[in-house]
């Protein structure tokens, strides 16, 4: 192995995109956790951006409106916590699903100011997945 002797400047948008682009790179490649790791620390990285993000759309949907806050968002970010975080709540062995890879990645794509061809890629095959999504994958 052997690492360039570089510096890599950056800004935290840029930084984000970098993340999502591997996030995308591994979801085409069937390494969900990787994706959902890497997108869900985009997202959090980008967050006070002052846009209205995909988790904020689904954390306040009408849809979800009887359920409560705390284990609706719960529900968001089971992955990504228990690949984050210590989780002695969740089982100790996860299933990941493309789906739950793709949310994750798009919740972090929406959050981006300026996204890439890649990200632009990305969004049209998720609205393209959407009818499919919930269904078993």
């Amino acid at each position: 192995m052997d690492p360039p002797r570089t510096q890599l400047q950056l800004s935290k948008e840029i930084a984000a995109l970098r993340h999502i682009e591997a996030a995308i790179t591994f979801l085409s490649a069937g390494s969900f956790d990787l994706a959902i790791t890497l997108a869900g620390a985009a997202e959090g990285m980008l967050e006070g951006v002052p846009r209205t993000s995909l988790f904020e759309k689904l954390r306040d949907s009408e849809r979800v409106a009887d359920l409560a806050s705390k284990e609706w968002i719960a529900s968001l970010n089971t992955e990504r916590d228990w690949l984050k975080h210590e989780t002695p709540h969740l089982p100790r062995e996860m299933i990941f699903v493309r789906g739950q890879a793709a949310i994750m990645v798009a919740r972090a794509v929406s959050r981006l100011s300026k996204g890439s061809p890649l990200t632009g890629e990305f969004a049209t095959w998720f609205i393209d997945y959407l009818p499919e999504l919930g269904k078993g994958d």
